[in-house]
């Protein structure tokens, strides 16, 4: 093997590595990623669920309760 193939070859086996190397990296990154999402959604599961309730109108409307009208007899 000539000086400059050897060269080109080591050069090209370390741009392979160093590529391999970082998607290992990205690879654990979305793992680990995943997992917290996953306990993210296990905790909210766990969570007590509180009912919401509407503003009362205290002011600027007749506020009364609705009453169908009385049946017609005739």
């Amino acid at each position: 093997m000539a000086p400059d193939e050897r060269k080109h070859a080591e050069e090209v086996h370390r741009v392979q590595k160093r590529a391999k190397d970082e998607q290992i990296k990205k690879d654990l990154e979305m793992k680990k990623l995943k997992a917290d999402m996953v306990n993210d959604r296990n905790e909210k599961k766990l969570e007590e669920v509180k009912e919401s309730k509407g503003n009362e109108l205290k002011f600027g409307a007749n506020v009364r309760k609705f009453e169908p009208p009385a049946p017609k007899r005739g």
